[in-house]
């Protein structure tokens, strides 16, 4: 069974099991225009009688899409179109997001190529019996619904939504409400198809993927990239290794480094400089417990308190062949890890990637 149809399996058997809270989330996301958030949705509920004393531990349980970036601790209980579909009076919010949907489509097909198209609180029928007092709520809805035909917007009584242009296609043509879930599912089904081929492609060996994580506009990143990139190359096709200004993809930019960092097998950090940036990106690499490898430029500054007695590649304005040497016995290392954490391993767990935090250069 693929990781997809588990994922889908578990996803519905946590909705059925925590049916009666979810349809309080969604009569609170009605009333305020929001998702509660845990704390006060655990308030309300010793307010309520049967009470529900677990809703932080029902938040965390909620089943990740594999490949997806999904905080440790839930914040909050958002729910998606395909959880709504049976909850009662929710088929006027749904039918308002499938009607913004299909005007998204109509305004993304008549935009002038590039331009940043949008949808607006305007653009849906306000006749609609039912609708009306639901389409105010779109943005809120839409943005925490993933995968959506939308990206980023503003809000209010005059809302206005941007149109994604990587995913708007897929919605072409979108009937009704379960025709909406489908495409969805489609999607996702997609991520974790890619996520299945990942991991089977770490079990036969590669090809292995690095993120490199760094400052693009320093006056010595391209110097340093090019000192990376000289060591990847000497692993052929068994390694790629990308940056985040490499991806032209369209959509939010710290979600995308975010996901990158989920799906890489390794991460390669320079830490010259001491970028705010790259220091969360590290910790979060560590935090995940991603093999990293880090260098640093040795005639610019010193490397941070935290991190100073890890061992890392210091490289000079010039490396030197000795310094590229090292820096593809680290990588080379991180990858002898990964092939033994999944040797070592139940190829039914999907945690088994990484063990521990460990930083080895």
């Amino acid at each position: 069974m693929g990781s997809f149809d588990e994922w889908r399996r578990a996803d519905e058997q946590w909705a059925r099991d925590n049916a009666e809270l979810l349809e309080v989330v969604f009569q609170w996301f009605l009333s305020n225009g929001e998702w509660p958030e845990v704390g006060a949705l655990q308030h309300a509920m010793y307010q309520r009688s049967p009470r529900i004393e677990n809703v932080q531990q029902i938040a965390n349980s909620r089943p990740g899409i594999p490949g997806q970036f999904a905080s440790a601790i839930a914040q909050g209980i958002q729910l998606g179109a395909r959880h709504l579909l049976n909850v009662p009076g929710a088929e006027y919010l749904l039918a308002s997001t499938v009607r913004a949907t299909q005007i998204a489509v109509e305004i993304f097909l008549t935009s002038t190529p590039g331009e940043y198209a949008q949808v607006r609180l305007g653009d849906l029928p306000a006749a609609t019996p039912g609708v009306s007092a639901t389409r105010k709520l779109v943005p809120n809805f839409v943005l925490s619904d993933h995968p959506t035909p939308f990206a980023g917007g503003s809000y209010g009584d005059d809302w206005a939504i941007g149109i994604n242009p990587a995913t708007i296609m897929k919605f072409e043509g979108v009937e009704d409400s379960s025709d909406y879930v489908s495409r969805q599912l489609q999607i996702i089904k997609g991520w974790c198809d890619d996520h299945d081929a990942k991991i089977g492609n770490v079990q036969r060996g590669g090809p292995f993927h690095a993120f490199i994580v760094m400052p693009f506009e320093e006056e010595w990143s391209n110097d340093s990239r090019s000192f990376i990139d000289s060591a990847v190359s000497s692993f052929g096709t068994n390694l790629v290794a990308e940056r985040a200004d490499d991806n032209d993809f369209p959509g939010r930019v710290t979600e995308q480094i975010v996901n990158s960092l989920e799906e890489a097998d390794l991460v390669i950090s320079d830490i010259t400089g001491n970028n705010a940036n790259v220091g969360w990106e590290l910790g979060f690499a560590h935090a995940r417990s991603k093999p990293c490898v880090i260098v640093k430029r040795r005639d610019i500054g010193s490397a941070p308190f935290d991190i100073y007695d890890q061992r890392r590649v210091d490289y000079s304005s010039d490396p030197t062949e000795e310094e590229t040497d090292r820096l593809k016995r680290m990588i080379r290392a991180s990858i002898d890890q990964i092939k033994n954490s999944v040797n070592q391993e139940d190829p039914g767990d999907m945690g088994r990637l990484f063990r521990g935090p460990t930083f080895l250069a």
